[in-house]
């Protein structure tokens, strides 16, 4: 993972290097439309599914919160990295965020590519204060957007912890769903 404060640089610092991770990197590997990652190897499509949190506008605290809860005991050092899609008027747009433990504490980093000067850190020492991190605070605009997790990949999009916050409707969420291969699932049928 590449990021301010990482080794990476040290590790990946020759142009053979850089080659190789690049020929090895699907060119959206987040974005994962259909449901897979394509394999170009064998001609062959790669199941992915993963965790996601849907928002309205207004409940993205909420979402946070419930993130940062449910990964609050996760080993010191370890981190979840997810993609962070969010939907105004028909614009997309895609950030990222991640989750760190640290020192009996909680990073909860924000980053907008398109913005970098956005890049923000807090840094939780209890769960329940991730609630105070507001869309104001990140300055981002949106009337829905998903929280989906990179990290632990399923085997089904049925294993997914789907959760919706500020609507109950799935209806309400689709068009993201069908961005993140979650249309097959069983909140979404």
């Amino acid at each position: 993972m590449f990021g301010r404060g990482k080794k990476t640089f040290e590790k990946i610092n020759t142009p053979e290097k850089i080659q190789s991770i690049a020929a090895n990197t699907h060119l959206e590997p987040i974005i994962l439309r259909g449901n897979v990652i394509p394999n170009e190897e064998d001609n062959h499509d790669i199941p992915y599914c993963a965790d996601g949190y849907y928002f309205r506008k207004g409940t993205f605290s909420k979402a946070l919160a419930k993130l940062v809860d449910k990964h609050w005991n996760m080993a010191g050092g370890d981190e979840k990295n997810f993609f962070f899609l969010t939907l105004n008027d028909v614009v997309e747009h895609a950030m990222a965020l991640r989750l760190k433990r640290q020192d009996g504490c909680m990073k909860v980093i924000f980053y907008d590519p398109n913005a970098t000067l956005r890049h923000k850190t807090f840094l939780l020492s209890e769960p329940g204060l991730a609630e105070h991190i507001t869309d104001e605070d990140l300055r981002i605009r949106y009337y829905k957007g998903v929280l989906m997790n990179i990290d632990d990949s399923k085997k089904s999009v049925d294993e997914c912890d789907i959760q919706f916050f500020g609507s109950s409707h799935s209806t309400q969420f689709k068009f993201l769903a069908e961005h993140t291969g979650h249309v097959d699932h069983p909140l979404f049928r």
